[in-house]
């Protein structure tokens, strides 16, 4: 009985992640989630003292902006 119990704790679980997880990202747009992931690009970038990172995230900046998303 216990077993039980603790698969269905686990089922209950396992789905309501997902369901959480479908509800955040049907709530951000891909804007913001593309924004988000030039923010985090560009704070590793200026950590770090080599200058291919910092070109790969320029790079990023240019083409999201010719696309219009930032």
């Amino acid at each position: 009985m216990l077993k039980l119990r603790n698969k269905m704790i686990a089922l209950l679980g396992t789905v309501g992640l997902a369901a959480a997880k479908t509800l955040v990202l049907s709530m951000l747009t891909e804007k913001i989630i593309l924004r988000l992931g030039l923010e985090i690009a560009e704070w590793a970038a200026e950590r770090t003292t080599n200058e291919v990172d910092n070109n790969l995230v320029g790079l990023m900046r240019e083409q999201l902006r010719k696309t219009g998303v930032v």
